[in-house]
């Protein structure tokens, strides 16, 4: 294949859906990386989410298939959490207390809202949210995480 044949077949890909998909709504950046996550993952979208300009605000239910893991792998993503969003809505889900305590181990300023259920997520985020934020929605979460 010569080099014009790989750019036009590079240039027709589509982006996979819900997987760092960027868009732009009244001002506001939305990362769209809601399939699913893992530690490395949600590394990778929060180095993404610091490469572009605003307040970083980051939409969660955490980690979840860790096993007995869970807790440390959420709490050491409360961590990176930490060093990476100005902002934190965590969904009030079976892993936002680990979530909370690596945020605060980390002693960081980063703001730390808890989402009581999906439904009420988007009231939530209408008096957090500001024009020129970044906002990266990560993980969607069944029903059965939430509490």
């Amino acid at each position: 294949m010569g080099r014009a044949a790989a750019r036009d077949v590079l240039i027709s890909l589509s982006a996979v859906e819900r997987r760092l998909l960027v868009s732009s709504i009244n001002g506001i950046t939305v990362i769209d990386d809601s399939y699913n996550i893992s530690f490395e993952s949600a590394k990778n979208a929060f180095e993404y989410a610091r490469s572009l300009a605003g307040r970083k605000v980051l939409i969660t239910g955490g980690i979840v298939e860790q096993g007995r893991q869970s807790d440390v792998v959420n709490e050491a993503f409360g961590e990176l959490i930490a060093k990476n969003f100005e902002v934190a809505v965590i969904a009030k889900n079976q892993f936002y207390k680990a979530i909370d305590r690596g945020i605060k181990k980390a002693n960081s300023k980063t703001q730390i809202f808890f989402s009581q259920s999906p439904s009420k997520t988007p009231l939530l985020l209408s008096t957090i949210i500001k024009t020129g934020d970044v906002v990266l929605v990560q993980n969607e979460l069944p029903e059965t995480y939430w509490h």
